[in-house]
Order: C-alpha cells, then sequence, then structure tokens
C-alpha cells in the first residue's frame, strides 16, 4: 500500500512536468487550445444568431436573460483565451487567468449594465451598488479601470508608457507628410 501510494505521487509529480499531452509538442498543446477556444467564441456568437443548432439555442436562451447583451461577452472572453494561449510560453489554465476571467465578465456585464441598460439580472446586480457608492460617472471610471485591469490579466500583458502617447506617433507622422 505504501509503495503504491509512492509510485502514484512520483506519476503524479512526473504528469505534472510534462503536462497534459506529454507526447505532444508545447506549440501543439497551445494552438490545440487555442483553436478550441475559438471555436467556443465562434458557438456563443453563431448562438446569438440562432444559426448554431439546438445547442446554441439552448445556451442562448439560457444565457441571454441572465447576462443581457453581457452575453456577447463571453465569445470576447473566450476569443481573448484563445489568444492567450498563443502568446503564452506554456500553456496553463492558471489561477490568474481564471480570476482575471471571471473579473472580467463581472465588470464587463457592470458595464454593460452601467452605459446601456442591459446587462442582464447578473449587471443589475453588480452595477446597482456600484451606482449607490460611486454614482454614475465615478462608477463608470471604476469599472472601466477593473475591466480593462481584468483583460491584461487575461492576456499577461502590459501597459506602456507609449501606449498613452499614442499622439506622438500621430504628430510624427503629420510631421513626416508635411516634409515627404
Amino acid at each position: 500500500m505504501i509503495i503504491e501510494l509512492i509510485m502514484a505521487r512520483g506519476r503524479k509529480k512526473i504528469a505534472e512536468e510534462k503536462g497534459w499531452f506529454p507526447d505532444l509538442g508545447e506549440g501543439t498543446t497551445k494552438s490545440v487550445f487555442s483553436v478550441i477556444f475559438m471555436a467556443i467564441a465562434f458557438f456563443f456568437t453563431l448562438a446569438a444568431f440562432n444559426i448554431a443548432g439546438s445547442a446554441g439555442k439552448f445556451a442562448y436562451g439560457l444565457l441571454d436573460g441572465f447576462l443581457g447583451i453581457g452575453y456577447y461577452l463571453l465569445p470576447i472572453l473566450s476569443f481573448a483565451w484563445g489568444i492567450s494561449f498563443l502568446g503564452a510560453e506554456r500553456p496553463s489554465f492558471a489561477l490568474s487567468k481564471m480570476i482575471g476571467s471571471a473579473i472580467f465578465l463581472v465588470s464587463g456585464l457592470a458595464f454593460v449594465e452601467l452605459v446601456f441598460g442591459a446587462g442582464g439580472a447578473a449587471g443589475k446586480a453588480v452595477a446597482n451598488p456600484i451606482i449607490g457608492l460611486f454614482d454614475f460617472y465615478a462608477g463608470l471610471i471604476f469599472v472601466s479601470a477593473v475591466l480593462i485591469a481584468s483583460i491584461l490579466i487575461i492576456l499577461n500583458a502590459e501597459l506602456k508608457p507609449e501606449t498613452f502617447l499614442f499622439w506622438r506617433y500621430l504628430n510624427w507622422k503629420r510631421k513626416e507628410d508635411e516634409d515627404g
């Protein structure tokens, strides 16, 4: 019994080191997960247009009332996961990505509810306390900041000062057009 336990732990450790598909290359594994999440994104999109069969009709019917227009965050989130697997060094379902995804969905629903009044029951449940605490404009700023932060977490991306200095590029381009 003890030997079996030790051997099981050893197999588990080897499996953790090699990943889910030890016989596939890392690039292949990343590509497979990317394709799966892209397919999920297309499924959610097609379901919204009632062209994803009975499964799409069921999924859309179930989620539309709960999420409202926020339903469209699901294909965006699935697409972001697909992109994140392409850019990741190692494919993983990291806890940070999962938390970032949950935050994206919640803050996205709040944003949709604040801006369009169509975040569904979940969007209302999140946006109403925010309005109560911060009023509309401050609440919208905070929700937008959290939404952007969640996207950065999912994509494991960073903002750089150059991101905010885009007008320098525009001025440089304008001077180049005038000179040339």
